[in-house]
Order: structure tokens, then sequence, then C-alpha cells
């Protein structure tokens, strides 16, 4: 399984470290930023995540360590309940515990990425639009 079905629904389908590292270098990916903005936004939220020891983390093959996925997951933009799927998968890795296959998955519930990214662009839209609105009317008075 490749790392991009694996993460797709965010369930944490890794069966290997290699695996489950080559999802967090695609959440990177995915989120658009460098590692010293991850840095700079797990800084402003409390967390510590050295650019350096991510670098390091993400050209290996081997899991790294748990609060570094936490504030890594957090800093690319997770939520709560994703970064809890995100350490779930990782502490099942680590006690060398097989991932199983519900029996409803499968390609049912495998979405494309860009299919994946709706919900952001249309809420990017909302927003564009109720700034654009919001100007109008401050014009209009």
């Amino acid at each position: 399984m490749s790392a991009e079905l694996a993460y797709i629904d965010g369930t944490g389908r890794f069966r290997t470290a290699g695996e489950f590292v080559a999802g967090l270098r695609r959440l990177k990916d995915r989120a658009e930023v460098g590692y010293r903005m991850l840095e700079k936004r797990a800084t402003a939220a409390g967390d510590v995540l050295p650019r350096s020891t991510m670098t390091a983390a993400l050209r290996r093959d081997a899991l790294p360590r748990e609060d570094l996925v936490v504030a890594f997951t957090r800093a690319c933009g997770c939520g709560p309940a994703e970064v809890a799927r995100w350490v779930a998968a990782r502490r099942r890795l680590a006690r060398g515990a097989p991932y199983e296959e519900p029996a409803s998955a499968g390609l049912a519930r495998w979405v494309p990425p860009a299919l994946a990214e709706a919900p952001r662009a249309a809420a990017l839209g909302l927003l564009i639009l109720a700034v654009l609105a919001w100007g109008w009317r401050a014009r209009s008075r």
C-alpha cells in the first residue's frame, strides 16, 4: 500500500515505519510549508519542533518520537482528531501490532486527492466572498 493511499482517509493504515514516515512527508507536502515555517508554527502552538530534528526524522524509515509526531502534525494544520489518529498509528507500529483492514473498508472509501482538498477550497471561497461582501458594504455606507 502506498503512503498516499494510506493517508488519504487519515485512518493511519500504515503497515511499516517506512510507510508512516512517507505519510508524514506527504502531510508536509500537502501543508505546502518548509521546515522553518513548521518550526515557527510549532513554537506558536507551544510545541518544540527543531527543524534539524524533523528533517533528520523524515529522511529515515524509523518511527519518530511521539512528541515530534504530535508537534509536526499540529504544525501541518491537523486538528485534534487527526493528530490522535497519527499518534494511534505510531503507537500501533511501535508495539509491532499489525494493521488489520476493516471488513467494510476498501476502494469505496478511497477518495482522489483532488476531491480530498475540495472542503478546504470551498472554505477559502466562502472566506473570499465574505471579505468582498464586507468591503462592499463598508463602501456603500
